[in-house]
């Protein structure tokens, strides 16, 4: 089958792998390259540096929604188009190109956690069931029908790269199987979507990290782990930031006397007030500052005990 592939980060590449060993895979777009670091120097997509190792042809438009890359598109004469973690909007003229039209991978069970952060949103919720659905791409976000979908349990410690490359992994395996239907019956079953259940997702910005010590000590580690590694969990102390980079929950009652935000120290590590209990801190980094464990940070700034972050 020829396919066009279109997807930008590394958990992409899994999907790529996955269709490359058995179809032929005729261009691969992704985002353009930026430049990055104090050098500014131009740093490819990781979906990028693997086609090229790969040797399948690159395209890095900057619009879809152009007649140059609509005529490369139409040439190619793909039999269908898969997306994964693309980043663009897909314009309907080039949706309808393929015959099979273009198929994304969705890391949720759609109508559920439409939009742009379904993973973290899934664990900002604390659900305890997920998974992965591939649809057929319309005009409209995340509506198509479902083509194929299963389920993933989680076990409520998965941060954000943890559960989003294995729900494009099983996607992977999922797409392989959708694939194979159709090369053996030349069709696939197509199942409308409720549109009266969805549920919708943000986009999260870099506010989204800043602690509310007065949410309750689950909501507070459910969004360590969700906003990991961006856009991080912090929290202010003396007009500096001071990042939580590791952390635990323990079931406790709140200290009595104490403001939410209120930093305690016990056995070596930190414990900061909560609405209902207490966070535990293991490590953590103070801006401008390499990370240390909590019981280094309080060697080097006793003063943090009996504070209050905000």
């Amino acid at each position: 089958m020829n396919i066009i592939f279109m997807g930008t980060p590394d958990f992409a590449i899994p999907v790529l792998d996955e269709l490359y060993q058995e179809h032929q895979i005729s261009a691969v777009f992704t985002a353009p390259s930026k430049k990055a670091g104090r050098s500014q120097q131009l740093t490819h997509p990781p979906v990028y540096q693997h086609a090229d190792i790969l040797g399948i042809p690159v395209h890095q438009p900057h619009t879809l929604n152009n007649p140059q890359t609509i005529a490369v598109i139409t040439e190619l004469k793909p039999d269908v188009i898969v997306v994964a973690a693309y980043g663009q909007f897909i314009p309907s003229k080039i949706l309808t190109l393929p015959p099979l039209g273009c198929w994304n991978i969705h890391p949720s069970l759609l109508p559920l956690h439409r939009g742009p952060s379904p993973v973290v949103t899934t664990i900002v919720n604390r659900d305890i069931t997920t998974g992965v659905t591939i649809i057929k791409l319309d005009d409209k976000m995340d509506s198509g029908p479902i083509l194929d979908q299963v389920s993933y349990d989680l076990n409520l410690t998965e941060t954000t790269p943890y559960l989003t490359k294995a729900l494009f992994g099983l996607g992977s395996q999922l797409l392989r199987n959708s694939l194979s239907t159709v090369q053996t019956t030349g069709t696939i079953a197509e199942k409308q979507q409720n549109h009266s259940l969805a549920t919708y997702t943000t986009k999260v910005v870099r506010t989204d990290g800043l602690i509310d010590w007065d949410s309750s000590t689950l909501e507070i580690e459910s969004r360590l782990r969700a906003y990991t590694p961006w856009p991080s969990s912090f929290t202010h102390w003396r007009g500096k930031m001071i990042k939580i980079i590791e952390s635990e929950y323990i079931e406790q009652s709140k200290p009595q006397n104490y403001a939410s935000g209120t930093v305690l120290h016990s056995d070596n590590k930190i414990q900061i007030v909560t609405r209902d209990g207490a966070l535990i801190v293991s490590t953590l980094q103070l801006e401008g500052k390499r990370a240390v464990t909590a019981s280094d940070f309080v060697l080097g700034y006793p003063d943090i005990i009996g504070s209050e972050l905000g």
